[in-house]
Parts: structure tokens; C-alpha cells; sequence
């Protein structure tokens, strides 16, 4: 909680199960890295605390799921999501599912990613940009 009381940046992880071609699986993961980060040149740290990663063994045979970390405030987990549905859509993934979870649910989020939350500590200050 922030000293007014509201509640603070936590981590929200999205795990996209897709069934998917690697090439498809490969545009969403770099569509939403620039989705998230506009300006990958810019100086650190970036404005959303943020991490991807793509990984072929999927639940799904011959599909691919991305987990992404991405510190945000709790106002922001619905901007988080309809990032992610409207970066499948762009790149034309149509199966998929959506798995999300949250620090404030599931403390151990924390730990797992654990370099976003370091980031936003080195900084001093949540997030300088909203998701919408």
C-alpha cells in the first residue's frame, strides 16, 4: 500500500497459451515487447517495468506460450490484458488462451520476477506510464 492507502505497483503475469506457428508465436512476442516499450533505444529504466519469454513447450502439442511479467498498478490489469488480446489479434493469432495472475493474489509473483521489482525500487517510483 502507498502511504495515501491505495495499493501499489504489483507484478501481473500473463501466460498466452497459443496454438500457433513459430512464426506467428515469434510476431506476438516481439509485437508485444514493442507494445509495452514503444521506444526500445530509450535510457533505462523503461516507463513499464516489464519481461517476456517465449517458450515452445507449450501445453498445447505444437503450440508456443509466452509468459509476461509487467509491474503495473491494480487500475492497470484490465489495460494488461486488452494489450495482450489486441496484440494476438494484430498479428493474427486467433487460438489461444489466457492464463493471468497477480502479486496481490499470489505473492510468490515477487520472487518470480524479481528484476522488475528491483528496477521499480532502484528507481524510487511506480511505473511513469499507464496502460489504456
Amino acid at each position: 500500500m502507498t502511504a495515501g492507502g491505495e495499493a501499489g505497483p504489483g507484478v501481473h503475469e500473463v501466460v498466452v497459451t497459443m496454438s500457433t506457428g513459430r512464426r506467428a508465436a515469434e510476431a506476438f512476442h516481439d509485437a508485444v515487447a514493442l507494445a509495452l516499450c514503444p521506444n526500445p533505444d530509450h535510457p533505462p529504466p523503461c516507463p513499464i517495468p516489464w519481461s517476456s519469454s517465449l517458450l515452445e513447450d507449450a501445453p498445447v502439442a505444437g503450440g508456443f506460450e509466452e509468459r509476461l511479467g509487467v509491474l503495473c498498478g491494480p487500475d492497470d490489469l484490465a489495460g494488461v490484458e486488452e494489450l495482450v488480446r489486441r496484440t494476438l489479434a494484430t498479428v493474427g493469432v486467433a487460438e489461444y488462451s489466457l492464463h493471468m495472475r497477480h502479486s496481490e493474489d499470489e505473492p510468490e509473483l515477487r520472487e518470480d520476477y524479481a528484476e522488475l521489482v528491483e528496477q521499480a525500487a532502484a528507481e524510487g517510483s511506480p511505473p511513469r506510464r499507464r496502460l489504456r
